[in-house]
């Protein structure tokens, strides 16, 4: 029923070329970033997981390599429960159809800057380190995406930012990647709400905790009701 539909980003395949850019390094390798044992960690983990050793993704930049190998633990242990579902993911879908039916589709980011804060945004050396409490406390944030997983399928918002929080006092505080969006989400959403209705869907740890967009929005003044689906 909404005139609008506004998702966190909206792909344009022309720019996938220059968005995989950001994902790579020019003149360090991870070989040269890690210490000898962390590399050969690394080199199990790349073969177990992408079937090719650590010579082969050097340039990786360590945000890309802790990020697929995320992914990839995420879809094989959790195949059973993905393999039911096919089709785009939910967002792709939202733009897709609303575009189809002729809704104003509204993007929050571009894929540069969506790129620039994944990748860019902390250094490489910050990067190294993240990396570095990745592998050496694997198998935790592994069984800590697992959990998160769960959490979304049981529609449970509130342990979603749980898992999120004990995530983040092993890996460190990670602003930039949802209290500071929210934040600048803030400032766009009012206006595209009172221009006409909108069916906003965003990543479901932008909804939950005290910078989270349902909060903000009561602390606008706005009536927020959950509705079932």
């Amino acid at each position: 029923k909404a005139k609008g539909a506004v998702v966190e980003l909206v792909i344009d395949s022309s720019q996938l070329m220059a968005a995989q850019a950001h994902t790579l390094m020019k003149d360090d390798k991870l070989t040269d970033l890690l210490e000898p044992s962390l590399v050969d960690s690394l080199d199990k983990e790349l073969k177990n997981n992408l079937g090719a050793g650590v010579e082969t993704f050097n340039q990786w930049k360590p945000m890309n390599v802790s990020l697929v190998l995320s992914i990839v633990h995420m879809m094989r242990t959790n195949e059973a429960k993905l393999s039911k579902y096919t089709g785009p993911a939910l967002d792709a879908f939202i733009a897709a159809d609303g575009k189809q039916r002729g809704k104003t589709i509204t993007a929050l980011e571009t894929i540069e800057e969506q790129m620039n804060l994944l990748f860019n945004l902390r250094t490489i050396s910050q990067q190294t380190g993240d990396l570095k409490i990745f592998l050496r406390n694997k198998t935790v944030m592994l069984q800590l995406g697992d959990e998160l997983l769960q959490a979304w399928f049981n529609d449970d918002i509130e342990s979603m930012n749980t898992i999120y929080k004990k995530n983040m006092e092993i890996s460190g505080e990670m602003d930039h990647l949802v209290k500071e969006r929210n934040l600048r989400w803030m400032k766009t959403m009012p206006a595209l709400i009172k221009k006409e209705s909108q069916f906003i869907a965003v990543g479901a740890l932008h909804l939950p905790g005290e910078y989270g967009l349902v909060d903000q929005l009561k602390q606008s003044g706005y009536t927020v009701t959950p509705v079932k689906l």
